[in-house]
């Protein structure tokens, strides 16, 4: 079963939410069928801390497979810094999607800001969230489309989020500065410049919560210390979580959480993770250095 699409529809008494979903019936013929799911209107302002809450959750990509991740249960407290970390497989991602309702929830809730997110419609949930991809894709057209793609903001907001983020220079150096058209997916910026686009759009925004992908390569030192500065100082008021492929700069985070095989078997600091020479941090910094020798993940005073 694949969810294609969700229509929000409203009634005189109620919003609610159509989900298109490709079903592959016994006899090998595609059906589409929508099934309908109540939703409610939030506030303009949710969610307006923070707080991420899972309960007993179990994910799947297709209902009728085994769940990729299972079991899990945590709390994470507005303006929290977390770490999500684990080998290729082991539900990080999972988790993630489940966050933007990406992927089918088996069993259990997620709350966010104390409200179920089953409940809220998925365009709108999506829209209240921020997220820098690894790789992120700029859309053809001009820069100030790509910060602003509905016009929402003036000039001085979206040079101050550009100066925020360390990107005002490298704009105002562009032909036409905002008005700059892009072109090629905006691969005449480097993945570090367009993940720095995206962290202009969170803080436009004022985004509660931010959710980063690492870089897969990472191979670039300082854009990888501006990032992590970002997330320290300017986005300090919100919960920020970070998907690693690289065990760098373990100490900026409050937690980090460690999942094998789609359960979460860590969820502490990482100092407290690495006193233990056996736990599965430890096993998977040591890994991290053997890649990357040159690389200090983490300084245990």
């Amino acid at each position: 079963m694949l969810e294609t699409c969700n229509i929000i529809c409203k009634s005189k008494t109620k919003t609610f939410e159509l989900k298109h979903l490709t079903v592959l019936s016994s006899e090998g013929n595609t059906v589409v069928c929508a099934v309908q799911v109540d939703c409610i209107e939030v506030p303009e302002s949710w969610p307006d801390v923070g707080d991420i809450e899972f309960q007993h959750i179990a994910l799947n990509y297709d209902p009728e497979q085994s769940p990729t991740v299972m079991d899990a249960t945590f709390t994470i407290k507005d303006a929290e810094k977390v770490a999500f970390c684990g080998h290729a497989g082991s539900g990080r991602s999972s988790l993630i999607l489940s966050l933007f309702k990406m992927i089918h929830v088996h069993e259990g809730k997620i709350l966010i800001n104390y409200q179920d997110i089953s409940v809220v419609p998925s365009q709108v949930l999506r829209s209240r969230l921020s997220i820098v991809p690894h790789d992120p894709i700029m859309f053809d057209g001009t820069v100030r489309f790509n910060l602003d793609p509905e016009g929402i903001y003036k000039d001085p907001e979206i040079w101050e989020a550009l100066n925020a983020v360390q990107m005002k220079s490298t704009v105002q150096e562009l032909p036409h500065k905002l008005e700059t058209v892009v072109l090629h997916e905006g691969k005449e910026f480097t993945i570090g410049q367009r993940q720095l686009f995206c962290f202009a759009r969170a803080y436009m925004r004022d985004s509660k919560i931010v959710i980063v992908e690492q870089e897969h390569t990472n191979d670039d030192a300082l854009m990888e210390e501006t990032i992590q500065d970002l997330i320290r100082t300017v986005f300090r008021d919100s919960t920020v979580l970070v998907t690693l492929h690289h065990l760098t700069h373990l100490n900026d985070y409050d937690r980090v959480m460690v999942l094998d095989q789609g359960r979460i078997v860590e969820f502490d600091k990482a100092s407290e993770l690495l006193m233990n020479e056996n736990s599965m941090l430890a096993a998977l910094v040591r890994e991290s250095q053997l890649k990357r020798p040159n690389k200090v993940v983490i300084t245990i005073s």
